[in-house]
């Protein structure tokens, strides 16, 4: 594995714009090593790549003043979403900026979503995802958030699709 160390321009990668971009920060991904150049990469070449991303969750976040009052929790859906954002930088080693424009992706699958603690206002949280099956057009990852302590907060298993156009 090659481990790079980044800074990815996380508002021209991903989609997502605040108040819907759960990533403040890529840490690390690594990629396995090939000998391609990037045009000629697939995406089981990509296979066992991990990608480490962080997310603080301000108190002033907007979900926080409905869920719930007098007891902030980050709602279970914005985990699973900061899982499938994260996912996204797995792209990085096969496609440029310009050319994901042209591309779209959806989450279309999550199994064995598991929410162990919850996460109040005020936490860094850590997300990692591995690529870990390609069944085109779907690529299949585990992934995993923790907190500041190290304790695991959610995990599942997401499935992913790339296509090029509008999202039918």
């Amino acid at each position: 594995m090659i481990k790079y160390q980044m800074n990815v321009d996380i508002g021209r990668w991903l989609s997502q714009k605040k108040p819907f971009l759960f990533i403040d920060e890529v840490v690390e991904i690594k990629y396995p090593i090939l000998e391609k150049k990037r045009k000629d990469i697939t995406p089981s070449d990509l296979i066992g790549s991990e990608v480490i991303c962080k997310f603080f969750t301000d108190e002033n976040l907007d979900f926080f003043k409905g869920h719930f009052p007098g007891d902030p929790v980050v709602p279970g859906v914005i985990l699973l979403e900061m899982m499938g954002q994260a996912c996204a930088f797995t792209l990085c080693r096969k496609w440029s900026y310009e050319d994901i424009k042209s591309f779209g992706s959806a989450l279309v699958g999550i199994d064995n979503a598991r929410f162990k603690k919850a996460v109040r206002p005020n936490e860094t949280l850590t997300i990692h995802t591995k690529y870990v099956k390609n069944r085109r057009p779907l690529g299949v990852f585990d992934c995993k958030i923790l907190n500041e302590s190290g304790a695991l907060v959610a995990s599942a298993t997401l499935k992913n699709m790339i296509f090029e156009g509008d999202r039918q």
